[in-house]
C-alpha cells in the first residue's frame, strides 16, 4: 500500500501495485503486453505530493467544473501519464473556448482567417472545429494569452501530438514534465484575467455597436488607451473595426463611430495589416460578394491613403491562400507528407515574377518558418523546393530573410537544434545574395552567435546591427 496524497493532513491510502499485478495478471492471461505501461508509483507520488499547492491556484468556481483535470489526475494515479498528458491539454482547450465565448467572438474570427467566406460562415458551434493551433494562436492575438504563454503552450501542443495517448508513440513522460507544463497551463490559462488593453478593445467593440460617438473629443478619449499599446493590438483592433464595418447587419451607429475613430488610429496600424484589408476586399470580389466588397473598399476611403492599399489582382489572393494552406499543413499530423502539395502549388504561382508589395513581408517568412522545419524532421520532398524559391530572392526579400531572427513565429523555433542548422543554412545562401556590407557583417554576428538563437532578437549588438541595417534602407 502506497499513500500518495495528503489533503487536511489526512492519509488517503491506495493500493496500486495491487491494482496494477491485477491487469498485469489479465494482461498475461489474454496475451497481451504489459511490458512499460504503468508509470512507476514513485513517479505518480510526485505528481500527487505537489497537485494541491498547485490547484490552489485555481478560483474554486473554476476548479468545480474542471472535468478534465479529474480525469488527469485520475490517468496519473493509474500511472498513464501519456493519457495525463492528452487531459490536460483538453482542460486547456476547453477553458480557453470558454474565455473566447466571454470575449468578442466576431472579433476572435476576424484574427484567425483572411478569407471573408470563411469568416462569413463561422458561427458559435464552429469554435469546436477551429484547431488548436489556430486556437492559441487566436487567443494569442486578441491578448487572451501573453506572447511568453503562447509559446509555452505551442510547446505543450506539440508534446500532446507527439507525445501524448492523442497519437501512437514511445515516449516517455516524466512526473516533472507533466507537473511543469500543468503549472503553465494554470498560470497562463486556466487562473489568467484579461489584460488591460484586451479588456478596453473589449468594451470598445462592444460600445461602438449601440452608443453612438457624438464628437471627435469622444473619439479621442475612447482610444486614449492605445497611447502605450503593442503594435499587435493596435492591429488586432483596426482588424476588428474592419469586420463590424463589412457586416451585413452592420448597424448605422456602429458605421458613423467607426467612421470617427478609424482615421485616428490609422496612421499607428502596420502596413501588413493595411493590405490584409486589401486582400480581404480582392476576397468579397473573387466570390462574387458584392455588398461586402463595397464595404470594404468604403472602409478604405474612410482614410486618405486607404485605396493605395487594394490589391494587384487576383495572383495576390492565390498567393495569399497557398501560403496560409502551407503553415496550417506545416503545422498539422502528417505534414512530412502533405507540405510537397502546397509548396509545388506556391513555386508555380510564384514562378521566375516579382511578389506583389502587400505580400512580400508574409511571404518570406512563412517560407523561412517552414524550411527551418518543424523541429522534429524535414519534409524531404518539399525542403528543395522551399531552398529553389529562397535562391530566387530579390534584395527587398534578402533583407527581410536576414532580420526573420526578429519575427516572433520565427524566434520561438530557434531554439531547437534543427530549426537553428537549417536557418543558418538560409542566411549563408542570404549573404551570398546581399551587397550591403552591413548586413554580411551582421549575418557574420549570427553564425558566431553563442547563445541560444532564440535570443538573437534580444541580443544588443545584433540589435544595433539592426538598427544601422534600417536606417540605411
Amino acid at each position: 500500500m502506497t499513500d500518495l496524497i495528503v489533503i487536511e493532513d489526512k492519509h488517503v491510502p491506495t493500493k496500486l501495485e495491487e491494482h496494477q499485478a491485477m491487469m498485469t495478471y489479465v494482461f498475461d492471461k489474454l496475451n497481451l503486453p504489459h511490458k512499460d505501461i504503468f508509470v512507476p508509483t514513485s513517479e505518480r507520488q510526485i505528481v500527487f505530493s505537489n497537485i494541491e499547492n498547485l490547484l490552489k491556484t485555481i478560483d474554486p468556481s473554476v476548479r468545480i467544473e474542471a472535468y478534465y483535470i479529474s480525469k488527469f489526475l485520475a490517468a496519473i494515479s493509474s500511472g498513464l501519464f501519456d493519457a495525463a498528458l492528452n487531459y490536460i491539454w483538453d482542460e486547456t482547450i476547453a477553458n480557453l473556448r470558454k474565455k473566447i465565448l466571454n470575449y468578442d467572438l466576431d472579433y476572435f474570427f476576424d484574427q484567425i482567417t483572411t478569407s471573408p467566406d470563411k469568416k462569413s460562415k463561422f458561427k458559435e458551434d464552429d469554435l469546436d472545429g477551429i484547431s488548436d493551433q489556430e486556437l492559441i494562436e487566436g487567443a494569442r492575438k486578441i491578448e487572451l494569452i501573453s506572447e511568453v504563454g503562447y509559446k509555452q503552450l505551442d510547446l505543450i501542443r506539440y508534446m500532446r501530438n507527439f507525445a501524448s495517448a492523442a497519437h501512437p508513440n514511445q515516449n516517455e513522460l516524466t512526473a516533472y514534465q507533466l507537473m511543469g507544463w500543468f503549472d503553465v497551463i494554470i498560470k497562463e490559462v486556466i487562473a489568467i484575467k484579461e489584460p488591460n488593453t484586451a479588456v478596453n478593445i473589449k468594451q470598445l467593440l462592444a460600445n461602438i455597436k449601440i452608443n453612438k460617438v457624438d464628437n471627435e473629443q469622444k473619439a479621442k478619449e475612447m482610444i486614449s488607451f492605445l497611447k502605450d499599446a503593442p503594435q499587435i493590438q493596435i492591429n488586432n483592433l483596426c482588424r476588428g473595426l474592419f469586420g463590424i464595418y463589412t457586416r451585413q447587419d452592420a448597424n448605422q451607429i456602429s458605421i458613423d463611430n467607426i467612421k470617427l475613430l478609424l482615421p485616428k488610429i490609422w496612421d499607428f496600424v502596420g502596413n501588413s495589416t493595411k493590405f490584409e484589408f486589401g486582400i480581404k476586399y480582392g476576397n468579397f470580389v473573387a466570390i462574387n460578394d458584392v455588398k461586402s466588397a463595397e464595404k470594404a473598399k468604403e472602409f478604405l476611403s474612410i482614410c486618405q491613403d486607404g485605396l493605395q492599399f487594394l490589391p494587384e489582382g487576383t495572383r495576390i489572393l492565390e498567393i495569399e491562400e497557398t501560403l496560409d494552406a502551407l503553415y496550417r499543413t506545416h503545422n498539422a499530423m502528417n505534414n512530412f507528407y502533405n507540405e510537397v502539395i502546397f509548396a509545388k502549388k506556391l513555386l508555380n504561382i510564384v514562378g521566375s515574377t516579382s511578389i506583389p508589395d502587400g505580400i512580400v513581408e508574409k511571404y518570406v517568412f512563412t517560407l523561412i518558418n517552414v524550411a527551418i522545419s518543424n523541429g522534429s524532421g524535414v519534409a524531404q520532398s518539399a525542403d528543395p523546393i522551399y531552398f529553389d524559391l529562397l535562391s530566387k530572392f530579390d534584395t527587398i526579400q534578402t533583407s527581410i530573410a536576414i532580420l526573420s531572427f526578429q519575427n516572433e513565429r520565427i524566434s520561438s523555433k530557434l531554439a531547437n537544434s534543427l530549426c537553428k542548422r537549417k536557418f543558418l543554412e538560409i542566411i549563408e545562401i542570404m549573404k551570398e545574395k546581399t551587397v550591403n556590407p552591413l548586413e554580411k557583417n551582421l549575418i557574420d554576428e549570427i553564425v558566431k552567435f553563442s547563445a541560444s538563437f532564440d535570443k538573437l532578437k534580444n541580443d544588443t549588438k545584433l540589435n544595433r546591427f539592426v538598427q544601422m541595417i534600417e536606417n540605411t534602407k
